[in-house]
């Protein structure tokens, strides 16, 4: 009975909360989920019967308390949100901005001219960073305060859950707790990936790698569970502080407050940019103790999980391996695509190692740079439409987009050159599922219904 309550729940709130809110009221854990964790956590049967029980206390109060805020949250009127704001009056700002752009049209010489304005951007961006610290953050609205008070209540009832479980529980089931902790905060979190490598998960890649082999070692499991829990602690620091700022993004959007707005995307940027150093750093010591003969093979696994649009085979690569894979293939045939590869392969892992660095530098840049942009406007008019970070410290956005447009043209002559050689009426006999790009799958956190995905465990 509780786990329909809990979905009709799931389902109402979705329906009547303001966009992007109903996942931050979404539960952690269900029902459902019991005999998973029992079975991973190696429950006797008394274990099993006391976190039975404390699971439907948690769950009853998790939906009380949902069913209030969402409540609440319903009876608020938009209109009154931010009735008490006032938007910053940028008159001087905007007023000395037009002046500028008129002294350079006075300038004759144009490269004097370009250069002069340059100066002044370097003070507009001055003048912006120090708005930025000075300014006053505006009264979080009654929405934001609401669900910040759900945000403490809800961290407090699962603490409770977990002390509680705790209690009764040996040190070595105890400590398995971590693994749904990890589960969860992999398959349920509200603030999916948005940066390359955020969700990427190291240990399966490892577990998938090396178990093709020959049985994990002691040391390797020990190692594996030493990365979940990192990476389970950065994700958690992450979600904290996400579900902090998340109603207060929607506030800075309702008022179109670009000032917060820029803030709040720095401030999003540098947290997400965490977890990726997490798994950055532990990719590191996985590669030293791989072994020589496997660890090609992962680093491989690695790319074209955190970079699928990157690293996934293009059309011509899979045909030529299906080519190669024909005993039929004439020799001639045979040694021409052989050498594509080095002709067309080659270069092209070459530029999608440099588009590799490049995109993980893009992403914290690409976060903010619009905000930037919006705020610039905002304060000194439409015609600054220029980023508060100069030029030489963003060109990781315009080297991806050289680097991508690079990587296409390869693989479009690679392409050609491939059906050239293998001729038509071979080309119309390769398969469907050669040719149509393969699938590249990233986790749902929802299942066809719209309801958190039953949670799973690795053994």
């Amino acid at each position: 009975m509780t786990a329909i309550f809990g979905s009709l729940l799931c389902i109402q709130l979705a329906l009547s909360t303001p966009p992007g809110v109903d996942a931050l009221l979404a539960p952690q854990l269900m029902t459902r989920d019991l005999p998973v964790i029992i079975e991973v956590m190696d429950l006797d049967p008394q274990q099993s019967t006391i976190l039975d029980d404390l699971l439907s206390d948690y769950l009853t109060q998790i939906d009380a308390e949902r069913t209030s805020v969402s409540a609440a949250l319903r009876e608020l009127d938009p209109a009154d949100l931010h009735a008490q704001w006032q938007a910053p009056n940028w008159a001087s700002q905007r007023s000395a901005w037009r002046e500028v752009r008129a002294e350079a049209s006075s300038i004759k010489d144009a490269a004097a001219a370009a250069m002069w304005l340059e100066t002044q951007r370097d003070w507009a961006r001055a003048e912006l960073e120090e708005i930025l610290t000075t300014q006053a953050v505006a009264t979080p609205s009654e929405r934001s305060q609401m669900l910040d008070q759900w945000r403490q209540k809800q961290a407090t009832m699962k603490a409770n859950l977990v002390r509680d479980l705790q209690l009764v529980l040996d040190k070595e089931r105890g400590e398995k707790w971590g693994l749904v902790e990890s589960a969860l905060l992999r398959q349920r979190t509200p603030f999916g990936e948005a940066f390359p490598g955020e969700s990427l998960d190291l240990g399966k890649l490892v577990r998938n790698e090396l178990a093709q082999h020959y049985p994990l070692s002691p040391f390797m499991n020990k190692m594996i569970s030493e990365y979940d829990h990192a990476w389970a602690e950065a994700a958690a620091a992450r979600d904290e502080k996400l579900a902090i700022l998340w109603p207060l993004k929607l506030d800075a959007k309702e008022r179109r407050d670009w000032i917060e707005q820029l803030r709040i995307a720095r401030r999003e940027s540098a947290t997400r940019k965490t977890v990726v150093e997490t798994n950055l750093k532990w990719y590191e010591k996985f590669t030293a103790v791989i072994p020589n003969d496997q660890v090609i093979d992962f680093q491989k696994s690695v790319n074209n999980a955190m970079h699928p649009d990157i690293f996934t085979p293009p059309l011509a690569e899979r045909v030529v391996s299906l080519m190669l894979g024909d005993s039929a293939v004439d020799p001639t045939t045979r040694s021409i695509l052989k050498e594509s590869r080095f002709q067309f392969g080659a270069p092209r892992l070459s530029i999608a190692a440099n588009e590799r660095e490049a995109s993980r530098a893009a992403a914290p840049r690409r976060m903010v740079a619009r905000a930037e942009q919006r705020a610039m406007a905002d304060v000194f008019g439409p015609t600054a439409l220029f980023q508060l970070v100069e030029s030489t410290e963003s060109d990781s956005l315009s080297r991806v987009t050289r680097l991508s447009n690079r990587r296409r043209g390869i693989d479009a002559a690679w392409l050609k050159h491939v059906r050239d050689t293998v001729g038509p009426e071979a080309w119309v006999e390769i398969p469907v599922e050669i040719k149509l790009p393969p699938a590249v799958f990233r986790t749902e956190l929802v299942d066809e219904h719209g309801e958190p995905l039953p949670l799973k465990l690795l053994p």
